[in-house]
């Protein structure tokens, strides 16, 4: 029932088999740059020359690493191959290409992480950049309770029927993805981006009314900018002025759909 990838690209984390190649090239490019005179470059140099000639080496076994990475990075060592910090530099980039490919397309495999986690930015160093691996915004929301629900809003954490439902137990089987509607207005499949922004149950109105109120003082340009709630909710998770509003939003609306039953429809109707 987890994605395991969510794990690396909402904290920054480094999955450990490519941390530990990463530091691999960190080691790798020190030799590189170590003086001709010592005797660790010598030795670099020695693996270097087996590799060349196809046998058994230190720099051959770094090769196989890389080739070996989910996403395979290739590094060719032939006769005029030379290992320096621009190679090593190089080899860096690739392997973190390697790994946010691999974390995306975990992301992009599964419904519940395909479109709220993939093609997000992130403000860095002064511009906004696309980044798949970052610490995000929403995590450094102080409350508790309304963290905890916007975390779960956000990576389909939360007990809306669109993830209740998915599940199989004892006694309960799947139930089709077209068949888990909201308990509220019954015609709209109940998810996070219907709950928080769709759905017409009139408790629901005042909260969403006071949420964009807050939200428009902040940030004016973007009323009426919005026409899909889901692209708005993801612009909307890295906003720092109403990061912490929209955790409110999130928690006070989950407490009023948790309230109440989920609609089960009957299953003769599959």
């Amino acid at each position: 029932r987890s994605v395991r990838a969510v794990l690396f690209s909402e904290t920054g984390l480094q999955p450990i088999s490519y941390r530990r190649v990463l530091l691999l090239l960190r080691n790798l490019k020190y030799l590189a740059k170590s003086d001709s005179e010592r005797l660790v470059k010598d030795g670099l140099l020695d693996s270097l020359e087996l590799a060349r000639e196809h046998k058994m080496s230190w720099v051959n076994d770094v090769v196989l690493v890389l080739s070996e990475l989910p996403i395979p990075v290739y590094w060719k060592i032939n006769a005029d191959s030379a290992i320096n910090e621009k190679t090593v530099d190089q080899l860096t980039v690739d392997v973190r290409h390697s790994m946010e490919g691999c974390i995306q397309a975990e992301l992009n495999a599964y419904s519940r992480t395909r479109d709220l986690l993939t093609d997000r930015t992130v403000f860095i160093k002064g511009k906004w950049t696309h980044d798949v691996m970052a610490f995000r915004l929403y995590l450094r929301v102080r409350n508790n309770k309304h963290r905890r629900a916007l975390i779960h809003a956000v990576l389909s954490g939360h007990s809306l029927a669109m993830e209740r439902m998915r599940w199989a137990e004892r006694y309960k089987p799947q139930v089709p993805r077209k068949w888990r509607l909201c308990r509220f207005c019954k015609t709209h499949l109940e998810d996070a981006i219907h709950a928080l922004f769709v759905c017409d149950h009139p408790p629901l109105m005042p909260i969403r009314q006071d949420f964009f109120q807050k939200l428009y003082n902040s940030y004016p340009e973007l009323q009426g900018v919005y026409v899909d709630p889901g692209v708005f909710f993801k612009d909307a998770l890295v906003k720092d002025k109403t990061i912490g509003i929209l955790a409110k939003l999130a928690y006070e609306i989950l407490e009023i759909f948790y309230a109440e039953p989920m609609l089960v429809i009957n299953p003769d109707l599959y």
